[in-house]
């Protein structure tokens, strides 16, 4: 009797052995989500962007309105910025002609990201059409009255697209760009 305790206890502790180790504890696994290009993004101009103020080159930034997100988790939220660079900016001229500014958007700013945006702003002033009568009954000083600049006003709504594929990593307290 004694012989088969041993026994049995020598077959327990041999399968024993044979089984594998505990495994780690289990992790959440990298969940991605994707960004479409083309998806739109409503943006506030926060700070007047004029004519008079500004010259092509000149950078300005624009800031999202709405968040934007996928399956219920939000991957670019209000506050983020979006930059845009100045075109063409023409001010105000005389005899009432006002003034014009060709912009595009860049890219939209998600912490140490940038993510390319795509969009156009064109605006124009309003011109003083009461300037021609201005000239015939005032001669001369009628040249001198200027159009209106063109701006974007604080405030003014803004579309954007996004402009290309991007993956987020969504499995995390805070939402990442994913590694290609």
């Amino acid at each position: 009797m004694a012989h088969q305790f041993t026994l049995i206890i020598a077959l327990f502790f041999s399968q024993l052995s044979e089984v594998a180790p505990p495994s780690p504890p289990v992790t959440a696994s990298a969940q991605r989500v994707l960004l479409k290009r083309d998806t739109p993004i409503e943006l506030m101009a926060t700070k007047e962007v004029n004519t008079a103020d500004v010259k092509p080159g000149t950078i300005f930034k624009l800031r999202v309105n709405r968040p934007v997100t996928i399956d219920g988790v939000v991957v670019i939220p209000i506050g983020a910025w979006v930059f845009g660079e100045v075109l063409a900016a023409r001010g105000s001229r005389g005899l009432g002609r006002s003034g014009t500014l060709k912009a595009k958007l860049n890219y939209l700013e998600l912490g140490d990201t940038k993510i390319a945006v795509t969009g156009d702003v064109s605006t124009k002033g309003a011109a003083v059409t009461s300037t021609v009568i201005l000239v015939a009954l005032a001669g001369w000083p009628g040249f001198f009255n200027r159009g209106n600049d063109a701006k974007i006003k604080a405030g003014d709504m803004v579309s954007a697209l996004i402009g290309e594929d991007v993956a987020f990593d969504v499995s995390g307290s805070v939402v990442t760009r994913a590694a290609p």
